[in-house]
């Protein structure tokens, strides 16, 4: 009988030590489940505050897109090009040049008519 009692002690004792380690287990498992909820929450913040910001960004570049083909569109009627530059003052050079003759001739006019008075 005596084998008994000492078997069964340590059979409390197994059983015992098993609940302690278990419930330790539950608990550093509930610890880390915990933190890791915490963090998937901070992540989802972070994710959902990425997704505003790349809202906003992207109706940014839209309206900086929208303001560039603007400014394309001005600088395309403001802007003359060296070509056009080239080609009108060529022609209105020869314009000065044909009012320059036509200033000398009537000088050339005038001097050959006061010769013959």
């Amino acid at each position: 009988m005596e084998q008994n009692p000492t078997l069964w002690h340590m059979l409390v004792g197994l059983v015992t030590i098993l609940g302690f380690m278990l419930a330790f287990a539950k608990i550093v498992l509930h610890s880390i489940e915990k933190r890791l909820s915490d963090h998937f929450k901070i992540y989802h913040i972070k994710i959902k505050h990425l997704e505003e910001t790349a809202t906003k960004n992207s109706a940014e570049v839209t309206r900086l897109n929208n303001d560039l083909l603007e400014l394309k569109v001005d600088i395309a009627n403001q802007y003359v090009h060296y070509d056009d530059y080239v080609r009108i003052q060529t022609i209105l050079e020869a314009k000065l040049d044909g009012v320059a003759l036509k200033i000398e001739n009537i000088q050339m006019e005038g001097l050959n008519h006061a010769r013959r008075s």
